[in-house]
């Protein structure tokens, strides 16, 4: 439990460093010259919207100790967004590389969405995925995305609930690093640090109210408690920023944020986090095509060993509790149940099965999981 808590408070300071930046201050204005002004503009919501681009998210951790290792992974490539509630099209690969000493991970795939079909790369292989299966996806997303339009929070408005009334009070060392060129644009680049004393301090005072465990979603026997928030302050020895926006139009290009952990105890003597995104090609058409000769999604599942059936569970996962309507007032489709499943599945078999599922390490640990479907 205690490493649990450790992992997530470091996991909250590295959202809590994107959220900051992204919160900058009031409005916007000046010529981008002072990096605060810069951060005002580029988050203000006066801005043009992103709906299409190119991306690059790159996530990268080393860790030095006797149970060390690295991690590399990256996602890139185009998207763009057809409207609220729709389906986006994109054409992502995604890669990782993990090398420990007990551990060696490699992965190369992809996913492509037309917005009304989707195709996953797996091994230099294009599937495509049950077309009612994907309008299972197509209709979580439409609902999803009308939960979040309900619920919606400005980033400045979670940090208040958080206990943090003026979130430029918890960065430090701003300044303007000049201009610099982004994927074919020029871009104003500034940097900075996050106080880690001050953040860490507010993030305590935030856990000890009843609304900050409500913003952060979890019971209060997780969280982290005052001491070892402690141990987090003195852990962190870096967590810098380097943010580059758009000279001409204010819309962010990238971002980087760098943590540097030494825990104060364990095997494991330092971490080292970075985060990179990069946008490139903003708000300019893309080119998205579907793959030719694409297999059946169902032979992929074949040869990781999977049950097609496991995907007829997830289906009657999402009807417990009178199903999910669509904006017409329809049904979701429901997808295929599996032959021993049963459509009045209850909500303690259903989590018996989420449950089993996010502990699944192989094929071979889903394939085990299916008997506990509902």
């Amino acid at each position: 439990m205690t490493r649990f808590r450790l992992l997530f408070a470091f996991s909250i300071l590295a959202v809590l460093a994107t959220a900051l930046v992204a919160c900058g201050g009031g409005g916007g204005g000046g010529g981008g010259e002072d990096p605060q002004k810069v951060l005002d503009q580029t988050f203000s919501s006066n801005n043009e919207s992103v709906k299409s681009g190119d991306l690059s998210l790159k996530f990268n951790a080393d860790v030095t100790g006797s149970q060390g290792g690295t991690l590399n992974a990256e996602l890139s490539g185009p998207f763009e967004n057809q409207g609220s509630n729709q389906v986006p099209k994109l054409d992502f690969k995604v890669k990782a590389d993990l090398s420990g000493s007990k551990q060696n991970f490699n992965f190369d795939g992809g996913l492509i969405s037309t917005g009304d079909s989707a195709f996953v790369n797996y091994k230099g292989t294009d599937y495509q995925v049950d077309q009612t299966l994907f309008d299972q996806l197509k209709q979580t997303v439409q609902t999803s995305s009308a939960q979040q339009g309900q619920n919606k929070q400005s980033a400045g408005a979670v940090l208040k609930q958080l206990g943090i009334s003026n979130p430029k009070d918890l960065l430090t060392n701003l300044k303007n690093d000049g201009t610099a060129d982004v994927e074919g644009t020029s871009t104003n680049h500034i940097s900075g640090d996050l106080d880690i004393n001050k953040t860490v301090d507010a993030l305590k005072s935030a856990l000890s109210s009843a609304s900050a465990l409500g913003a952060l979603g979890g019971a209060s026997t997780q969280l982290p408690s005052a001491s070892q928030l402690d141990q987090v302050k003195s852990a962190i020895k870096t967590a810098h920023f380097d943010l580059y926006s758009g000279q001409d139009d204010h819309i962010l290009r990238r971002l980087t944020i760098n943590l540097s952990i030494e825990p104060p105890s364990g095997s494991t003597k330092k971490v080292d986090l970075t985060f990179d995104l990069t946008l490139g090609k903003v708000n300019e058409p893309q080119t998205i095509t579907p793959p030719s000769g694409a297999k059946p999604f169902s032979a992929l599942l074949q040869q990781l060993g999977i049950n097609p059936s496991a995907l007829g569970a997830l289906g009657a996962l999402n009807g417990i509790g009178g199903g999910t309507s669509g904006g017409g007032g329809g049904s979701v489709p429901a997808l295929p149940t599996p032959p021993s499943g049963t459509s009045g599945a209850s909500a303690a078999q259903a989590q018996k099965y989420l449950n089993c599922i996010s502990k699944a390490n192989s094929a071979a640990d889903l394939q085990a999981c299916s008997a506990l479907a509902p």
